[in-house]
């Protein structure tokens, strides 16, 4: 029977990392007198949506979530690359790097395998 108590379905620590987040980022709007750029903006937002849809249990153990999670990381990366506002070939590098990694979650998901997948129980 499942349960009737809304708190079982919300990750915790997931969500203190969301509310984290949200509080930095209200921090950061609030104190800096520049305008925010549209990569720095874009990636906020990205990252807002992610972090908040993570803090409920059952997205986190939905099939598709390590590849949305991988998407979600490159597109990250390629954000603040191609964005303009961090120009550097680490970047690059890690873009590249976690593209591949949405190709293994692709493969992973089809063949319902956790190849390259860290195990952290």
């Amino acid at each position: 029977m499942p349960s009737s108590n809304s708190m079982d379905s919300v990750s915790a620590w997931r969500a203190a990392v969301f509310v984290a987040f949200a509080l930095f980022f209200g921090f950061l709007v609030w104190f800096i007198d520049e305008p925010l750029s549209r990569s720095l903006l874009s990636v906020a937002v990205l990252t807002f949506v992610f972090l908040g849809a993570s803090a409920f249990k059952p997205v986190v153990t939905h099939p598709l979530y390590n590849l949305v999670s991988a998407v979600y990381t490159t597109l990250l990366f390629a954000g603040m690359y191609f964005g303009g506002a961090y120009n550097d070939v680490v970047l690059l590098v890690l873009t590249v790097l976690s593209t591949l990694g949405v190709g293994v979650e692709v493969y992973n998901y089809r063949h319902g395998t956790s190849y390259l997948r860290l195990d952290y129980s």
